[in-house]
């Protein structure tokens, strides 16, 4: 699948094994970010990543 030719629930499908992964072992604490970068109205890469936080002991 030609992802640069995808928009709408069509760009969902493609992303979707990737949002999978990543949001089958969430952070305790933290937060997950998924992004799509575009250029010139097509998706041509898709990132992502994990923000772990921790509390300090006092």
């Amino acid at each position: 699948m030609d992802a640069a030719n995808l928009s709408g629930a069509a760009l969902l499908e493609y992303v979707k094994p990737d949002l999978l992964r990543l949001y089958a072992m969430p952070p305790a604490y933290g937060s997950l970010t998924f992004t799509v970068h575009f250029h010139n109205d097509k998706p041509v890469r898709i990132g992502y990543s994990v923000d772990i936080q921790k509390q300090v002991k006092r």
